[in-house]
C-alpha cells in the first residue's frame, strides 16, 4: 500500500542579500512519519522549515502542503491551511503576559467555536500530556526553560494538527528534558497520527525520534534515507570507509562530529581563500 505524501517540496530555491540559502531542494514527507532534517549551522534547514509553514516565499520552486500549493495562496487561504498544522518554535515563543493555560488555549479560542468548558477540558488534557497541568496558572517567567518548551509543545498540539513542525526542540535542554520532549514527539506521532517534521542538529535526539532523516549541506539535500542507513554510517569504523562515496563520507563526518573529513577540508580551503584573496570561493554568490 502506497504511503501518501503530505508535504512535497520541488526545486525550492531561496537567496537572501545575494547569498544562496536553498539551492533546488526536493523533499517528500509522508503521512504519519517523523522526518528529521539535519544539517550544520547555515545549511538552510530552518529556512526550509519556514518555507514549509508558509512564512517565507521561495524565489523558485513549489511546496504542496496536504495537497494544496501554499506558494500561490493569498494570506487568508494560507491562514486557513495553517489551522491544520502546529509549530513548536525554538524558544517556545510564549506570550509573556499570558499564563500557561492562556497560551495553550489561544489557538482554540481564535480558530474554533468550541464552548468554554470544552476548551478548558482540552487544555487540561494537553497540559497533562506535557506534565504541566499543575502549573497552568503560572506565567512563562515563573517556570524553567524546559517547562516553557513543553508549554509551547502543548500549544502546538492544542488543535490536534495533522502536521507538527518542531524547530530545534532540544536546544538548550539538559539530557533528561531533551529525552522527555523526544518521547512527546513520538507519542504525538503514534497516538494522534500526526506527521512530524523536526529540524535539529542534536544527534541523540535525531536517532531517538526519526523514521527517516534528510541532511542538508550548503542549501542542498545530500541524503534522504531511513534511520538505519544513517545509523550504519555513524557506526562504521575507519577501516570500513575505503569504498565510501564523498557524499557518504560527508554525512558520516557530520553524524560522528569527527574533526577530519570532507566538511573540515572544505571549510579550511574556503577560509584560506577568503583570507588570501579577499573573495568568496567559487560557487558562492557575490555581495
Amino acid at each position: 500500500m502506497a504511503v501518501e505524501s503530505v508535504i512535497s517540496v520541488k526545486g525550492l530555491t531561496k537567496t537572501f542579500q545575494g547569498q544562496p540559502i536553498l539551492r533546488g531542494v526536493d523533499l517528500e514527507v509522508y503521512e504519519g512519519e517523523v522526518l528529521v532534517i539535519l544539517g550544520g549551522s547555515g545549511s538552510g534547514k530552518s529556512t526550509l522549515l519556514r518555507h514549509m509553514i508558509g512564512s517565507v516565499k521561495p524565489d523558485e520552486g513549489s511546496i504542496s502542503l496536504l495537497g494544496a500549493d501554499i506558494c500561490g495562496m493569498c494570506e487568508s487561504d494560507l491562514d486557513e491551511a495553517r489551522k491544520q498544522i502546529g509549530v513548536l518554535f525554538q524558544s517556545g515563543a510564549l506570550f509573556s503576559s499570558k499564563t500557561i493555560r492562556e497560551n495553550v488555549e489561544l489557538p482554540l479560542r481564535e480558530h474554533t467555536q468550541l464552548r468554554r468548558d470544552v476548551i478548558d477540558a482540552i487544555v487540561k488534557v494537553k497540559l497533562e500530556m506535557v506534565g504541566l497541568r499543575e502549573h497552568a496558572d503560572k506565567y512563562p517567567a515563573e517556570i524553567s526553560g524546559g517547562m516553557r518548551k513543553r508549554a509551547g509543545f502543548a500549544r502546538a498540539i492544542a488543535m490536534d494538527p495533522k502536521i507538527l513542525f518542531c524547530d530545534e526542540p532540544s536546544a538548550g535542554l539538559d539530557p533528561v528534558r531533551s529525552a522527555e520532549l523526544d518521547r512527546l514527539i513520538r507519542t504525538v506521532s503514534k497516538n494522534l497520527g500526526a506527521t512530524c517534521v523536526v529540524v535539529t542538529h542534536e544527534m541523540d535526539s535525531a536517532f531517538a525520534i526519526a523514521d527517516r532523516m534528510a541532511m542538508l549541506d550548503q542549501g542542498r539535500i545530500v541524503a534522504v534515507e531511513n534511520r538505519a542507513w544513517f545509523e550504519r554510517l555513524q557506526q562504521l569504523k575507519e577501516d570500513e570507509t575505503v569504498d565510501m562515496t564523498e557524499r557518504e563520507l560527508l554525512v558520516r563526518q557530520f553524524l560522528r562530529g569527527d574533526l577530519e573529513g570532507p566538511l573540515s577540508k572544505r571549510e579550511d580551503a574556503e577560509g584560506y581563500e577568503r583570507d588570501l584573496f579577499g573573495v568568496k570561493p567559487l560557487g558562492e554568490a557575490a555581495d
